[in-house]
């Protein structure tokens, strides 16, 4: 099996993030691979970047050496499941929001409110967002 992202890029089918998932995986080197699910976030928090590769160069940056291995999928876990369900979370809150104002009801929980918000605020903080 080739050991190098040139050589794993050069067969059919296999591009930068699963030669990176097989290099970092298969022969433990310190890659990152960068899919839509860790593309959907970091950019707003951890590792801002407008293209595939700027991000995965960043996070290569900031993820220290020791949590290399295997970070991608544990990113990859948190843009999937958590972020996912932020977004889900904020869709749930317009649409209440929309019927409250429809029914002219006055309904506020701040806890929802910080959790709705959580991801998308510009000033949230990421280790207490989850985002």
């Amino acid at each position: 099996m080739p050991q190098t992202r040139e050589e794993l890029e050069a067969l059919p089918g296999v591009g930068r993030k699963t030669a990176n998932v097989i290099l970092n995986t298969a022969f433990g080197q310190p890659t990152i691979a960068v899919d839509t699910h860790i593309f959907a976030w970091p950019p707003r928090r951890l590792a801002p970047g407008k293209t595939v590769l700027e991000v995965e160069n960043r996070l290569l940056k900031v993820v220290p050496d020791e949590f290399k291995h295997d970070a991608h999928h544990w990113l990859i876990l948190h843009g999937r499941y958590i972020c996912r369900r932020a977004t889900e979370m904020r869709r749930v809150h317009h649409r209440e929001s929309v019927r409250i104002q429809r029914e002219g009801t006055v309904m506020f929980n701040p806890t929802r409110e910080k959790l709705a918000n959580s991801c998308s605020s510009p000033g949230a903080n990421a280790a207490s967002a989850n985002c």
